[in-house]
């Protein structure tokens, strides 16, 4: 018997598939599965093929139970499980702010922030109270994200060519990668659908000294910073026994991000102890169908987990 746990993003879907005491014994890795960004139909699409594709590594035996974590799904529920073949008492809808939750923290209090392509901040107290910041979209919010990393990077390059910003070694490498000679093609170019992975260029601008792309990286973790001082001091929680994990792809950025984000953190809520994270937000969606078949999270599976995953 096995449980399938699935975090859909906007540039990534991870499918992970664990026995009972938490060996993970299967993946598949495919681009994003967000219909919020990718469409109902490439997003219903990229479910069935890492449900596929895990469902093949088992010898095509059945799931006891497939948590399915990915924003915006929940609302196609029905036409979700007619899609994927999968009977309702066997499948759950869960927001990544959940997965995210209890695989960075295994446990039911403290603190997360995200930062991917989108990025939100959730935390809940002891006394069961739960509060949030951020997580409003790629039009509305996502401060602190990958997303607006991007966003940043474009106008850093359109105040240039208009004269009103400084030169940037984005203005090249943003070009490239779209293909276009002047960037008064990008007009045409650009879509909310195709700016998610700008993020690495704006690294690797900043790794050769960009003064631009530096910024853009650090107001960007500074921002995360202040919405996770929001979501702590409206729980109480500025106290040493209360601990954050920054979790999500922009933490990976290194200490580019994470510098200037636990600064910031630090400046704000002095007390809060920042601590590495659990699982990644696939490992809580596991654990998040190993709840609705009953199985405790214990500790032994929590470190099977950890190490498997």
């Amino acid at each position: 018997m096995y449980v399938i746990g699935v975090d859909g993003g906007g540039t990534k879907t991870l499918a992970l598939a664990a026995d009972y005491k938490g060996a993970v014994l299967a993946r598949s890795e495919i681009p994003g599965s967000n219909p919020n960004f990718v469409g109902k139909q490439a997003s219903f699409q990229a479910l069935r093929t890492v449900l596929q594709e895990i469902r093949q590594s088992m010898e095509d035996a059945e799931p006891s139970h497939v948590a399915l974590c990915v924003p915006g799904l929940k609302r196609y529920e029905n036409e979700v499980i007619e899609a994927l073949g999968l009977t309702p008492e066997r499948v759950s809808f869960s927001a990544d702010v959940t997965s995210t939750f209890y695989g960075a923290l295994g446990k039911e209090t403290g603190i997360v922030a995200l930062a991917g392509t989108g990025s939100f901040v959730i935390g809940t107290n002891e006394l069961g109270e739960t509060a949030r910041a951020g997580g409003w979209g790629p039009v509305i919010g996502d401060e602190g994200s990958g997303h607006r990393i991007a966003v940043h990077a474009l106008r850093a390059v359109g105040r240039h060519y208009d004269g009103i910003g400084p030169a940037t070694l984005l203005t090249d490498k943003i070009l490239a990668f779209y293909s276009t000679a002047t960037p008064q093609e990008l007009k045409s170019a650009v879509n909310l659908n195709n700016i998610s992975k700008l993020t690495y260029l704006v690294r690797e601008a900043a790794d050769e000294g960009d003064t631009a792309a530096q910024i853009i990286i650090s107001e960007a973790a500074q921002q995360l910073a202040q919405m996770a001082s929001v979501v702590i001091t409206r729980l109480g929680m500025n106290t040493a026994a209360s601990e954050l994990a920054l979790t999500g792809g922009l933490a990976r950025i290194g200490e580019r991000f994470t510098g200037p984000f636990g600064k910031r953190l630090t400046e704000l809520c002095p007390e809060i102890r920042q601590v590495e994270p659990l699982l990644s937000p696939a490992g809580g969606a596991l654990l998040l169908a190993f709840r609705a078949c009953g199985i405790p999270w214990s500790d032994e599976l929590l470190a099977a987990l950890k190490q498997t995953i």
